[in-house]
């Protein structure tokens, strides 16, 4: 995350106040999760990347240290901006947050 994201988040926070923000947070790391999974499903590059990753958990579960694989060339070219997750991931929790009240 860059210093807009931050700053973004850190708005977010104040609005919510600090009795929702874990709710609002845990909304937002799963819609930008959610939002990266289908990034990745659109540039057909998902088997890709979680071979990368069930290679670094492997070898690092049978090491027991930690293994850094870089992502090739057409992984580094997926970007996603954050402030998208950001946004639907706090309204999505806000509705949440005030149907259950």
């Amino acid at each position: 995350m860059g210093a807009g994201d931050v700053k973004l988040m850190a708005g977010v926070g104040a609005i919510v106040g600090i009795e929702h923000a874990p709710i609002v947070f845990l909304g937002i790391v799963m819609t930008g999760a959610v939002m990266g999974v289908i990034m990745l499903l659109h540039s057909k590059l998902i088997k890709d990347s979680f071979q990368r990753y069930a290679t670094m958990l492997g070898v690092g579960l049978t090491l027991k240290k930690p293994m850094y694989l870089a992502p090739n060339e057409q992984e580094q070219k997926v970007v996603l901006p954050y402030a998208i997750p950001i946004a639907v991931g706090t309204f999505l929790s806000i509705g949440l947050i005030y149907v259950k009240l």
